[in-house]
């Protein structure tokens, strides 16, 4: 039976939508996220816009596809519903809000650029879904390159112009010495090497082929350097927790042990001969930021600002986007206005003060259901390997959402949907 599934699975064509969903993939892997509405091309700025526009009127229909094809596991549809029904949510926060229209245009926005992109990828077929997965797993592998280039030359390729003019990150001392790449940011850029890199170790795990298998291994290498050099705690801690879920099963632990002491070897080397990386690694020291500062700390004071949101407006928040706007009414007396107040850095609390209870529990039984249909199904059939690599990006991400309110960023969006898309279309009936 399974040799019959395969064959079917080989004679699949590829769908000519998944083309368009690869191209925005590519799209906002590759183009500067901060700086992208300030990039002229060929003097028109407008033109930028087209590839992404396409690409997203075309994930649309697939997502409208999705609806009217039948024979979804149970699993899958549950999973759709609770996605769906968290994005009315956000619409009712939204409409409820000191600015309604803003906030239901970024509910509208954050949808079709992130959402839409789980329903097009579960409507894709093995093969569609395989070479999306490649083209994931590739763009991660030239964005890692790009990490490390600019980390030793100190400059990003193709770009170094525009990240002076434009980049607004870029006059932050705190990311000076860290790698900003083709995403535009180090802590951006540390998620999406968190989303991308268990696909690596899936393409690695399933390839047939010896190439196949050394392609996927050399570009989660790259990556996984490239993750290095963002400096970020917070990505380096969900890596961690991202490859023990995925490679729990198979760990041999004198093989592991032996991995570690010369990855270990290797990073101090690095160090040493790197006056750069010292001197970064020394600037973010974790138990300076964190014991000794604590009191201090911008992302302690971010739970002190939510708790004031929750006091007023307890079970929807204030609306999609107004976290920004409100951060002066809410932040205590004698507090600066440092941007530190615009965002929290931590999805789940940005989530908390502008969705509110409902929403932040809706959000993390989302998430939690997911996890579990994962954990459930991947011990079962051919797909399961899929299903491994669905929950070890979701575990390492929802560590990574502790540090970083990920899921506002475009780019970080639609790779997170799209891949959740993928792994869920494969949970079975017997997953929830």
């Amino acid at each position: 039976m399974d040799d019959e599934k395969a064959s079917v699975r080989a004679t699949e064509p590829l769908d000519i939508l998944a083309l368009p969903l690869m191209a925005v993939l590519s799209y906002v892997s590759l183009v500067p996220y901060p700086f992208v509405r300030s990039v002229a091309v060929a003097g028109v700025p407008v033109l930028r816009l087209i590839p992404f526009g396409a690409g997203i009127a075309v994930t649309a229909i697939l997502a409208v596809r999705y609806f009217i094809n039948r024979g979804r596991p149970v699993s899958h549809l549950y999973l759709a519903g609770m996605v769906l029904v968290f994005v009315g949510v956000e619409l009712l926060s939204a409409m409820g809000s000191v600015e309604p229209i803003k906030s239901i245009t970024k509910v509208a926005f954050y949808t079709v650029t992130g959402v839409a992109f789980y329903f097009a990828a579960g409507g894709l077929n093995k093969r569609s879904a395989s070479a999306v997965l490649w083209t994931v797993v590739s763009m991660s592998f030239l964005v890692g390159a790009v990490s490390i280039i600019e980390f030793f030359t100190g400059r990003v390729p193709f770009y170094y112009r525009d990240y002076l003019q434009n980049n607004p990150y870029m006059p932050d001392p705190d990311l000076v010495g860290r790698s900003f790449s083709t995403i535009g940011h180090p802590v951006f850029l540390g998620a999406f090497f968190i989303l991308t890199i268990p696909a690596g170790y899936f393409l690695f795990q399933t390839g047939k082929k010896p190439y196949h298998k050394a392609a996927a291994i050399l570009f989660a290498s790259v990556a996984l350097a490239g993750l290095f050099f963002t400096f970020s705690r917070g990505a380096y801690l969900a890596a961690i927790v991202s490859a023990f879920v995925f490679f729990r099963r198979k760990i041999n632990i004198k093989k592991a042990g032996v991995a570690v002491l010369v990855l270990a070897l290797a990073l101090a080397g690095l160090v040493a001969v790197s006056d750069k990386a010292r001197d970064t690694l020394e600037r973010r020291n974790p138990y300076r930021d964190y014991v000794q500062q604590f009191e201090s700390a911008h992302r302690i004071k971010a739970f002190e600002l939510t708790a004031r949101v929750l006091g007023d407006v307890p079970i929807l928040g204030m609306g999609i986007g107004n976290y920004r706007l409100l951060y002066e009414k809410y932040r205590a007396p004698g507090d600066d206005t440092r941007a530190v107040y615009a965002t929290p850095d931590n999805m789940y609390l940005v989530t908390l003060a502008e969705l509110g209870l409902l929403g932040i529990g809706l959000f993390v039984y989302i998430l939690y259901s997911a996890s579990k249909a994962f954990k459930t199904g991947y011990g079962m059939g051919p797909d399961g390997a899929m299903l491994l690599m669905g929950l070890s990006m979701l575990a390492g991400f929802a560590i990574d959402m502790f540090f970083f309110d990920a899921l506002y960023v475009e780019p970080i969006r639609v790779v997170f949907w799209t891949l959740m898309g993928l792994a869920c279309k494969d949970a079975g009936a017997e997953a929830l």
